[in-house]
């Protein structure tokens, strides 16, 4: 009889109790689910789901348990091969029973027929694939092919489920949008010489152009330097001013690889959900204004008064004209108008929230190792476009203008109240069919350099970064410098001229798995951006192999 010299190590036995513990927990959880469920549907299929999930499982990790403490051999190679071709099968199943679980939590809401189809369809692809003999489970080669087309449909798969838990949300309170998070987790696996992922997400992007004769007029309004401008007439011109906001959800999959020991390649293409979008755009907007000359006493008195009272702007002349439009798109809300076709209220319906757009996105990118100790990469971000549905969109508009004297009863109109209130100007319902409904997203352009010394212990780095929101691109140029002294201890220094105008630096520093760090530091009133970071990264699997071995 041959003897086993194999002694189990640490982590082998810390996986070997990882493992069970797992399967016995889902196997207690089955249990539990079927025992109260007392014919409730709901339960029954998560109790399904649970044993699903345990079954299948169980096929790959008993022989794990039993490699880790007896040691690997042939039987239990072909033992793993076979488990994790059961396990991709129940593991498809389980999302097809995870859709049911979503349409009995979710009666009030029906499911879209193409997303049911496509969970159907590509779950039933993925197992008629695992099912070829070509896959090769229980040999170290597989089949690279082949594991590209199953785990491929396997994404088209999830993205049907995470679009369900994404159009529920948090409905009834149920705080089912954590369901997102746990689908995320199953999708991201390496292959060869690449590593698939897939990414959910919500996003959000803000984008405003201000004429600088608004913060004059603002500054006029408000009293300052009265003695400048007391009883003259003062033009503003005010056009071309714009305030947008869209958000939306992101659903992608990317996929990069090493295409030589040099060069690294790597895309993302993603599916776009809109969920709301504001859109605020003053074309034109000229305005002549009286300034009042108060009569004050002294100095003191006209410092002890600060800003103008609302009887000094009495008799004042005020005309303005104006041409401009009001957009919202957003299922379940947006403007209401009165029977004479102004704006009346802004309505939401948090319980009617949903898809109001959709659109395509593509991230492309790639790293290139000139030495052994300089990479430069380069990166667009964010290519695409949001497509908003029309039967979602409020619109108003203003053309014209007015000619007033300010008195007690329209002071609150035109000098008391905001400077961009609605109430301010005319605006009446306008028609979506003359507004655009294709918003394009605010790609991001970087191209970075690092130089390692020390043998990497020590690097330096520059980065390029170009936003190109509304209306204008937004440059950055970032310094850095990092020293990895140990795996588990990284520092980085960095310095941004460009938005903080040269007045902050940035400092990062890696501590095992967490991370804190911050872009531009705080540095009181002198500051002109601030943010922070804060954060935990675990990687998963083993360490890369050389490009030779792949």
């Amino acid at each position: 009889m041959e003897e086993n010299n194999y002694k189990p190590q640490i982590p082998d036995v810390m996986e070997a109790i990882f493992d069970a513990a797992y399967l016995i927990f889902d196997l207690v959880a089955a249990i539990l689910f079927f025992t109260f469920s007392k014919g409730n549907i709901l339960f029954v299929l998560y109790g399904i789901l649970t044993l699903t999930l345990c079954g299948g499982d169980a096929f790959h990790l008993v022989p794990r348990i039993i490699r880790a403490v007896r040691g690997s051999d042939e039987k239990i190679k072909r033992q793993l091969g076979i488990g994790l071709q059961v396990s991709s099968v129940t593991m498809t199943v389980f999302y097809i029973i995870l859709m049911y679980v979503w349409k009995f939590t979710f009666p009030e809401m029906i499911i879209p027929t193409i997303v049911e189809a496509v969970v159907w369809i590509s779950a039933g692809v993925r197992i008629v694939i695992c099912m070829f003999p070509q896959n090769n489970w229980c040999t170290d080669e597989g089949n690279m092919k082949l594991s590209i087309a199953r785990n491929g449909v396997f994404a088209v798969t999830g993205i049907g489920v995470i679009i369900l838990y994404i159009i529920s949300g948090n409905a009834n309170g149920y705080g089912m949008t954590r369901m997102v998070a746990a689908i995320i987790l199953s999708f991201g696996w390496y292959r060869g010489k690449g590593f698939w992922s897939v990414n959910v997400g919500l996003r959000a992007d803000f984008g405003a152009a201000l004429a600088k004769d608004m913060f004059s007029m603002m500054r006029t309004m408000n009293g300052f330097a009265l003695e400048d401008v007391a009883g003259t007439n003062q033009s503003y011109s005010l056009s071309n001013q714009t305030l947008n906001m869209k958000a939306y959800a992101e659903v992608g999959l990317g996929y990069s690889r090493r295409i030589t020991e040099k060069l690294t390649v790597g895309g993302r293409v993603k599916v776009l959900l809109g969920l709301a979008r504001a859109e605020m755009n003053i074309n034109q907007f000229d305005l002549n204004l009286d300034v009042p000359n108060p009569q004050y006493t002294n100095y003191a008195d006209y410092e002890s008064r600060g800003e103008l009272s609302p009887s000094d702007w009495y008799g004042a002349h005020y005309d303005y004209s104006a041409n401009g439009n009001v957009i919202t798109t957003l299922k379940g809300g947006g403007m209401t108008f009165d029977n004479n076709g102004m704006i009346d209220n802004f309505d939401l319906d948090a319980g009617d929230l949903g898809i109001a757009g959709s659109g395509f996105g593509i991230d492309l990118g790639a790293s290139y190792k000139v030495w052994d100790n300089l990479t430069v990469s380069a990166s667009i971000l964010d290519l695409g476009f949001l497509k908003w549905k029309e039967s979602e969109t409020t619109v108003a508009t203003v053309s014209g203008g007015d000619e007033v004297t300010i008195n007690s009863e329209n002071y609150d109109r035109y000098i008391g109240g905001d400077f961009l209130s609605f109430e301010r100007f005319d605006f009446e319902e306008g028609s979506p069919e003359k507004v655009k409904t294709k918003t394009r997203l605010y790609s991001t352009l970087l191209l970075a350099g690092e130089y390692g010394l020390l043998n990497n212990k020590l690097s330096v780095g520059a980065m390029y970064t170009a936003r190109f929101a509304e209306p204008k691109t937004l440059n950055e140029l970032t310094f850095l410098a990092t020293f990895r002294p140990k795996n588990w201890l990284n520092a980085a220094i960095s310095y941004s001229p460009i938005q903080a105008s040269g007045k902050s630096i940035g400092l990062a520093v890696k501590l095992g798995p967490l991370f804190v760090g911050t872009d531009y530091m705080f540095f009181g009133g002198n500051s002109k951006s601030v943010n922070g970071f804060l954060g935990i990264s675990f990687p998963l699997g083993g360490k890369p192999k050389p490009f030779s071995e792949l």
